[in-house]
């Protein structure tokens, strides 16, 4: 469970940053986009900061499982952007 957990604390932040920015209207002005990043990054971070918090809580003895499945979300998001091709 604790490894499930630190997989949610990779993927649902970023879920809620993605949909955040990129589910906007069209025509838009930079700056309400910039915005838009900014508010949403900030938004990631209270959410993983959660994420972590209630992980750490609710798995003490287990931490470390959540923090490798954590790590292991973050390396595979790596892994393919430098895999995907955008010709």
């Amino acid at each position: 469970m604790a490894a499930l957990w630190g997989t949610a604390c990779a993927v649902l932040p970023s879920l809620y940053m993605a949909l955040r920015v990129f589910l906007r209207r069209t025509g838009e002005s930079p700056k309400d986009i910039l915005g838009a990043f900014y508010q949403a990054a900030a938004g990631k971070y209270v959410l993983a900061g959660v994420c972590f918090y209630l992980g750490a809580r609710g798995f003490p003895a287990h931490f470390l499982a959540l923090m490798l499945a954590y790590l292991a979300c973050l390396l595979a998001y790596w892994i393919a952007v430098a895999f995907i091709r955008l010709d």
